[in-house]
C-alpha cells in the first residue's frame, strides 16, 4: 500500500478526455493534510486471506498509553463549537446486556483514587458484556511487527458511520510515525458474536487518516505516546467494498449505521468494543461478545501542538477495544462522538509492575479524540473514495 499522491497531469488528461462529452473530472489527489492508503489487491484476493482460521487467530492490538513523563495537555472546561452531525439509519444504542456490572471491579488498583499521569478517579456507571450492536464490529487487518520483523494478523473495533464507511482509531490503520508502516488487508465484520458474523465480512482497499497523525511536529509532541502518534487525531475511516450480492454493510436491510456528531456537548457516554487481550471475560476466541462501559464524561484535554482535544472517562477494558465507538445521546438520538484511542495508567493482570513482556494489561481510564468539524471533513472525503 502507499499514500496516494497522483500527479496533476493524470487528472488533467482525464478531464481533457471527458471534455468533449461535456463531463468534468475532479482532481483525485487528497486535499492537503489527508492521507489515503490503498491496497491494490482485488477484493477477492483480500477476502481469500481471511480464512476462518486467520480470523480466529488474529491478535488484538494493544491500546496505547501515555505516561506521566509525556503528558503536556491542559485540562479545560470544554472545546467550543456548535454541534454538527450526520444522520444514520439507526437511532438507538441497544446492547446493554444483563451481564453488565456496576461500581468498581473489586481489584486493588481502585482502592485509592489516584491521579497518576492521565489517570482519572474511578467514576463508572456500569461495565461488562453486552449484546452486539449491528453497526459495531471488528476491523481485521495485517500489521507489521518491528521487533519480530514479520507481518501478523490483528484487529481493532469499529463502527459503521455511513453505508460503506467504518470509523476506527488511526493507530489501527497505520503507525503514528513518519517512517511508520501502513496496515493492509483490511476487512470488517459487523455484529460479531462468538464465531458468528451474521452480515459476513466486507473487504476494504482504501483507508483515510490525517497526515498529522504520523507527521512532525505532531506525532512526537508533548502529550503523545513516546512511540509516536498524535492522539488529538487518532481516528480514521475504512472504506468498504460491496459484498458479492452488491450490498453495503450499512444498508438499511443489513447492519445499518450511526450518525457522527462533531463538537458534542458534555454528557454521559457509552463505549462498546471487542477486548480480548489475555483471558478477557468479555471476549475469547471461542465466545466473543462485546464489552461495554457506561460513564459520565470526566475530562477534556487540549494538546499544546495543533490545539486538538480529547475526552476522558472511566472504563474497564483492554486490547482489542481500540477504535470502538463512544456514543452520546443528542436530541433524542444516539450518535458516535469519538473512537477509543488510548488509556491512562496501565495495570497488569498478573500484578507485575511494570508490566512484564507478554503479561496481560488493562486500564481504568480511557480517552478518545474529540471529533470536531475536521472529522466531518475527513468523513466527507472518505465518501468520495
Amino acid at each position: 500500500m502507499q499514500c496516494i499522491r497522483r500527479p496533476f497531469a493524470a487528472a488533467a488528461l482525464a478531464a481533457a478526455l471527458l471534455g468533449a462529452t461535456g463531463a468534468s473530472a475532479a482532481a483525485d489527489a487528497p486535499p492537503s493534510g489527508i492521507a489515503v492508503q490503498t491496497d491494490h489487491r482485488s477484493p477477492a484476493a483480500i477476502a481469500s486471506h481471511w480464512t476462518p482460521e486467520r480470523l480466529r487467530a488474529a491478535r488484538p492490538v494493544r491500546v496505547p498509553t501515555v505516561t506521566g513523563a509525556t503528558r503536556a495537555r491542559t485540562q479545560r472546561q470544554s472545546p467550543e463549537g456548535a454541534p454538527a452531525k450526520t444522520e444514520g439509519s439507526r437511532s438507538r444504542v441497544g446492547g446493554r446486556g444483563a451481564a453488565g456490572r456496576t461500581g468498581r471491579p473489586g481489584k486493588s488498583p481502585f482502592a485509592k483514587s489516584s491521579y497518576f499521569g492521565l489517570e482519572l478517579p474511578w467514576n463508572n456507571t456500569s461495565y461488562g458484556t453486552a449484546s452486539p450492536i449491528n453497526a459495531v464490529g471488528r476491523v481485521y487487518y495485517s500489521a507489521y511487527s518491528r521487533s519480530q520483523n514479520i507481518w501478523y494478523d490483528s484487529y481493532c473495533s469499529g463502527t459503521l458511520v455511513a453505508p460503506n464507511i467504518v470509523l476506527t482509531a488511526a493507530h489501527c490503520i497505520r503507525e503514528g510515525r513518519p517512517d511508520g508502516m501502513q496496515n493492509r488487508t483490511f476487512t470488517f465484520a459487523p455484529a460479531v458474536n462468538g464465531t458468528s458474523r451474521p452480515y459476513g465480512t466486507f473487504t476494504s482497499r482504501n483507508q483515510a487518516t490525517w497526515t498529522s497523525w504520523y507527521s512532525a511536529p505532531y506525532y512526537n509532541s508533548a502529550g503523545t505516546d513516546s512511540g509516536g502518534g498524535y492522539y488529538g487525531q487518532d481516528y480514521g475511516f475504512v472504506v468498504l467494498d460491496r459484498d458479492a450480492l452488491g450490498r453495503h454493510a450499512g444498508d438499511a436491510n443489513m447492519a445499518g449505521f450511526y450518525g457522527l456528531l462533531a463538537n458534542a456537548p458534555k454528557s454521559d457516554v457509552y463505549h462498546l468494543g471487542y477486548p480480548t487481550e489475555g483471558n478477557w471475560n468479555g471476549c475469547t476466541q471461542s465466545s466473543c461478545r462485546p464489552w461495554h462501559c457506561a460513564a459520565p464524561l470526566q475530562r477534556y484535554s487540549q494538546y499544546a501542538t495543533g490545539g486538538k482535544w480529547d475526552i476522558g472517562f472511566s472504563c474497564y477494558t483492554t486490547g482489542g477495544a481500540s477504535g470502538g465507538p463512544i456514543f452520546q445521546a443528542y436530541n433524542g438520538r444516539w450518535y458516535v462522538t469519538a473512537a477509543l484511542s488510548h488509556m491512562g495508567k496501565v495495570y497488569c493482570q498478573n500484578g507485575a509492575n511494570p508490566c512484564l513482556a507478554g503479561s496481560y494489561r488493562y486500564g481504568t481510564t480511557f480517552f478518545g479524540s474529540y471529533l470536531d468539524n475536521d472529522a466531518l471533513s475527513l468523513l466527507n472525503f472518505a465518501k468520495t473514495l
